[in-house]
């Protein structure tokens, strides 16, 4: 069994999928190929390693490295929540499918499939314990490693997030996780680009605006 790794106070909760066979042998997570490859984008994505918390779904290692059961998961899955409530996470960063997967469903996130999956990758979408951003895992970068730029500006994302500090008490956090609205606007506008948000220009001046301004100005009318 590899457990968690990182500090228990970390902001950000690193969610790979299962422990290889350098993992399993070394008692260490990312140890193996991908695990050069993850450090590497950690330290090039200025990720300070004292504020990390490193975890798989699967807690050992899967025969021939094969895909995960459900049975699997769900018997994994307890010890893993355990950690999200003991981390208490500002950020989820799931790698891979399966992790992201089990984050989405966990937490009655919108449901999506394998062709939709990568559509996911470095978009911000809230819930009401954490943000979730899923990332690339590093293994995909063994097979396809002209990838190497288009991960690396996800994984940026992730260490340089910074949410508008309004964002606990916007109304559209709340109507988000609602459901009343669509997660592109947290995403677009309140965690990273509330500079151009409308709302945001009218808190900093003082002047009163209604719950139903979206950030780019315009109104919705019913919710």
């Amino acid at each position: 069994m590899i457990r968690g790794e990182g500090s228990l106070s970390s902001e950000i909760f690193l969610l790979a999928q299962a422990p290889g066979e350098e993992e399993d042998e070394a008692g260490k997570m990312f140890v193996g190929p991908s695990g050069k490859l993850f450090w590497e984008l950690l330290d090039q994505a200025k990720a300070d390693r004292a504020d990390l918390y490193i975890s798989n779904l699967l807690k050992c290692r899967l025969p021939q490295n094969r895909r995960p059961k459900q049975a699997e998961i769900l018997s994994c899955s307890r010890y893993l929540e355990w950690e999200l409530a003991v981390v208490k996470p500002r950020i989820v960063a799931p790698l891979g499918y399966y992790a992201t997967k089990f984050i989405f469903e966990s937490r009655k996130l919108d449901l999506f499939n394998k062709e939709e999956y990568p559509s996911l990758i470095g978009r911000a979408f809230v819930c009401a314990a954490f943000i979730v951003m899923p990332l690339s895992h590093p293994t995909s970068l063994i097979h396809h490693p002209e990838f190497w730029e288009h991960a690396l500006k996800k994984y940026r994302r992730v260490f340089q997030l910074e949410p508008c500090k309004w964002f606990n008490c916007c109304p559209i956090r709340a109507f988000t996780l609602n459901r009343a609205l669509p997660f592109h606007w947290t995403d677009a506008y309140c965690l990273g680009n509330w500079q151009n948000c409308q709302r945001f220009e009218l808190e900093s001046r003082g002047i009163a605006h209604s719950d139903h301004l979206l950030p780019d100005g315009s109104k919705l009318e019913t919710l």
